[in-house]
């Protein structure tokens, strides 16, 4: 994230609010230091993350991709999505997501993790599952698991409190979903079908995030 200039007196500001479990100091500190690419900025983010922080995984999960440790950072953003970031959920389902799912090496380790998650009830992880197994050739077992997925494709929040981004992110998402079911069953290959369709749904990219921070961020500096 992009981070405008600080004076010494402010930084040593941040960093004792940090100290004293300021969950938006522990961030600003993460995302600092994920910008200079720093390692030490997971600490700060996984400490802000168990502080209650909704995006600090995500930003974790950014890093890592950046950093090649696709195993690591496809458990963030599953976290991230999970835990109501909706940045993540709507990022789960981009096809960059799969590119660097499949990028991992021991597959027995992506497995065991995904199949950790899918015990969690709306999991975002039983789509991936689903992904995986159309990749692996077990066309039969992917569709069903997306049948699954579309049953309950998030946690619903209590009724008062579903609001129209929630409703409109479940309209986008089963749409894509059964849209690639739709191809499948028209013998249109998932590696055909699942980049056409995320394109036209309009799926979130690390690399839009980033674009639209340092964009705000360079017009409230021109203020």
């Amino acid at each position: 994230m992009a981070q405008h200039k600080r004076s010494m007196a402010e930084l040593q500001e941040i960093l004792k609010a940090a100290s004293n479990g300021h969950v938006g100091a522990m961030y600003w500190i993460g995302t600092a230091l994920s910008g200079r690419r720093d390692d030490n900025c997971l600490l700060w983010l996984s400490m802000a993350h168990n502080q209650g922080h909704v995006g600090a995984c995500y930003e974790m999960a950014g890093y890592l991709m950046s950093e090649g440790n696709y195993n690591e950072a496809l458990r963030c953003l599953i976290v991230s999505a999970d835990g109501g970031c909706d940045l993540a959920y709507m990022s789960i389902f981009g096809f960059e997501v799969l590119i660097n799912m499949f990028k991992i090496k021991q597959v027995n380790l992506l497995e065991n993790m995904l199949d950790e998650f899918a015990t969690i009830h709306s999991s975002s992880s039983r789509y991936l599952r689903g992904m995986l197994m159309f990749f692996q050739g077990k066309e039969a077992e992917g569709v069903a698991l997306l049948q699954d997925f579309l049953k309950s494709p998030k946690k619903q929040p209590p009724k008062n409190n579903i609001d129209t981004v929630y409703v409109n992110q479940m309209k986008v998402v089963t749409s894509f979903i059964k849209g690639v079911l739709a191809d499948i069953a028209s013998d249109i290959r998932p590696l055909e079908s699942i980049p056409a369709r995320g394109r036209q749904a309009g799926f979130i990219k690390f690399e839009d995030y980033y674009e639209i921070v340092t964009a705000v961020e360079n017009m409230r500096l021109s203020k």
